[in-house]
């Protein structure tokens, strides 16, 4: 019966940290262990090195750091690694000939549930089935199919099936929170989907495309605004008293990255846009005199901005006459490079010109 352990690396490895977690010694845990699963086909000096190796945090890599809490994760949140334990605490009740089926189920329940946290109900199923003789410690689960059909799958779900997804396990979730969510033309809905929340989302980059922007206030409200990074936008036209609104909300103003697609909206006070580490505009026509006055001035008050980007790849191209009109004569230096000094007397941007593109890169002198 034990050679389902036996062959199986991840079950050891995974009954080993069982013994650990239940505050045994590496020597008492070695002679338990091999009276149980008997051959002894584990050594004293192979308990003590993984002992060693559990007390200081690790399990599978060298840069592991893990907590006593961290390690009992390991084994609950694994269904194979759960029913090796299982199955050891089913071998040592296998040779007690004096106790009823039940006694024995609870008896090995008591043990295990002293280190991992798991029903009675799931715990009896698993020990009366491995009793009866099916000693299959995995089966094919959902969880084992490769990252990227799982990815593809959570891809495709609504917003009501997500949910159901992240509450399977940890690792799920992580997946699900990663993926990215399309709502498409559904804003009204969606909307109120999202007033239904107890909590706001974690959502790392917002892209709306949309004829209008007022959609956005429909859903920034109800993002976690530590969490939101990127916000990009694709519309043609940005009312102004919107605008506002938006920019006053904390989701936009802890955003480390603006992108704007269509046409440049008018950003009122530059310190509107003042926080943002990243600034990128694709728009449909060269930006104007006044426009780029109002770019200029972001980025000498600026002490955030690392890069401001002017795409007009959509149907044009960059008029350098265009550009010095709007921020004034920037004359090459004596290596040809255009730069733009910022009132950090240390710092300066540095412009990358191509023929569809102007990009602002801060540097630093040394």
């Amino acid at each position: 019966m034990s050679i389902s352990l036996k062959t199986d690396d991840k079950s050891i490895l995974s009954v080993l940290l069982y013994q650990f977690l239940s505050e045994k010694s590496a020597y008492s845990s070695f002679k338990e262990f091999n009276k149980v699963v008997k051959d002894n086909f584990i050594s004293r000096d192979d308990f003590k090195f993984w002992f060693d190796r559990f007390s200081s945090g690790k399990l599978d890599e060298e840069e592991d750091d893990l907590s006593i809490s961290d390690l009992k994760s390991v084994l609950s949140d694994d269904k194979h690694r759960l029913r090796a334990c299982i199955f050891f605490e089913t071998l040592k009740e296998k040779r007690s000939i004096e106790k009823s089926n039940d006694e024995k189920v609870t008896d090995a329940y008591n043990r295990l549930s002293k280190v991992i946290d798991i029903d009675f109900s799931e715990f009896s199923s698993c020990f009366n089935r491995f009793i009866g003789g099916n000693l299959k410690l995995k089966d094919c689960e959902f969880s084992d199919l490769p990252l990227e059909i799982v990815e593809q799958v959570v891809e495709n779900l609504d917003y009501f099936g997500r949910s159901a997804f992240r509450k399977v396990s940890k690792n799920m979730r992580s997946i699900v929170d990663d993926a990215k969510f399309a709502c498409f033309s559904h804003f009204n809905r969606f909307g109120r989907i999202l007033k239904s929340l107890d909590d706001k989302l974690h959502v790392r980059h917002l892209f709306l495309s949309s004829d209008l922007v007022h959609p956005l206030e429909n859903i920034i409200p109800f993002l976690k605004p530590e969490i939101l990074e990127t916000i990009s936008v694709n519309s043609y036209f940005f009312c102004a008293d919107l605008m506002k609104r938006l920019m006053g909300m904390d989701q936009w103003k802890n955003a480390r990255n603006l992108e704007i697609y269509g046409i440049l909206c008018n950003f009122g006070s530059t310190e509107n846009v003042l926080h943002f580490e990243n600034i990128t505009l694709h728009v449909l026509t060269m930006v104007n005199n006044e426009e780029l006055a109002q770019i200029k001035k972001i980025l000498l008050e600026s002490s955030q901005i690392e890069t401001f980007c002017i795409d007009v790849s959509i149907r044009g191209k960059i008029d350098w006459n265009v550009i010095e009109g709007g921020l004034g004569p920037i004359i090459p230096g004596i290596d040809g490079i255009r730069r733009l000094v910022s009132r950090n007397k240390q710092q300066f941007y540095e412009i990358e010109e191509e023929e569809k593109s102007v990009k602002f890169v801060r540097k630093t002198y040394y």
